[in-house]
């Protein structure tokens, strides 16, 4: 089983749990494309198969996530794809899921909903 990492976002009111798998984590935390360097916000570079997970995710064969410099890694945590197709919105649900399929998480990020 590889590498799992809890991404929680609060804001607003809400909590969003998402839990990721290495290759989405790694895409967060990637640095800001070189070939958008100068722009402030644009479509980001999303690895082939992170985009391919987004898609199923959003159920849009089109979509593309639009990404801040200011906030790029919170951006993308916030439009990560989860590894069991949802969100969770509280703790209790997240660890239950995470109990239950015995799935270990590596790391987590705690991230802002605006």
């Amino acid at each position: 089983m590889g590498k799992y990492y809890m991404i929680t976002c609060i804001g607003q009111g809400d909590t969003e749990i998402t839990i990721v798998d290495q290759e989405t984590w790694d895409w967060i935390f990637s640095p800001w494309p070189k070939t958008l360097k100068g722009k402030n916000s644009g479509e980001d570079i999303v690895p082939k198969a992170v985009l391919k997970k987004m898609r199923k995710w959003y159920e849009d064969d089109s979509f593309k996530p639009e990404i801040t410099i200011g906030s790029y890694e919170n951006d993308r945590a916030l439009q990560a794809p989860s590894v069991n197709g949802e969100k969770f919105y509280s703790m209790k649900d997240a660890l239950k899921f995470i109990k239950d399929k015995k799935i270990k998480i590596a790391d987590s990020h705690e991230g802002y909903i605006y």
